[in-house]
């Protein structure tokens, strides 16, 4: 009886960790879209003031750096993210770092 009791105890344990575990993986993941969604605004934000500076419009910005046509928008939008090789185009063409587009 008594190593019954212990089985499901640690049973019980086990699953409790299991469910902790995801639970604060679930977390993670939800603080790691959160970062992503600011810094996908954030990047559009800096596109918006780099165009407004030059006053060329966004349309402009995506051809002088070889990006999609309606990328920005999409990252506007959230419906897309600005990949690593759009992040460099944006830094060959303009002489912005790639960090700084990102901060």
């Amino acid at each position: 009886m008594l190593i019954f009791v212990i089985e499901i105890t640690l049973y019980s344990f086990v699953d409790i960790s299991i469910l902790d575990y995801s639970l604060i993986k679930i977390k993670r993941f939800i603080n790691i879209q959160n970062i992503l969604e600011r810094r996908n605004n954030m990047v559009f934000e800096k596109v918006k003031q780099y165009c407004e500076e030059k006053k060329i419009s966004i349309a402009a910005f995506e051809k002088l750096c070889g990006i999609g046509n309606g990328a920005v928008a999409r990252w506007e939008k959230d419906e897309s993210r600005p990949s690593l090789q759009s992040l460099e185009k944006m830094q060959q063409a303009t002489g912005i770092e790639v960090t700084e587009w990102l901060r």
